[in-house]
């Protein structure tokens, strides 16, 4: 999935003869508080000791949701998200 979506964005930067993609920073927000939220209600943050954890305690390295959630969320850039130049 990550690297069709990569694929996806390399694609559009050559179509648009473009250079370089910068993930809006209100997206990668909004984006962090909800994998936050949904991660909350897993197993790993349910008094877990584990190397997923940051210092900060929270998993910024597993997926909250099911294979297929986390698909439909990369199956196609959204340009919109990114400042494209």
């Amino acid at each position: 999935a990550q690297v069709n979506y990569i694929v996806s964005c390399l694609k559009t930067l050559r179509r648009q003869k473009l250079k370089r993609v910068e993930l809006k920073q209100d997206v990668q927000k909004t984006f962090n508080e909800e994998v936050q939220t949904k991660m909350t209600k897993t197993a790993w943050m349910q008094g877990c000791d584990s190397w997923y954890l940051s210092a900060d305690g929270k998993n910024y390295t597993l997926w909250p949701g099911f294979t297929v959630s986390y698909w439909l969320k990369t199956r196609k850039f959204e340009s919109h998200k990114f400042r494209l130049s």
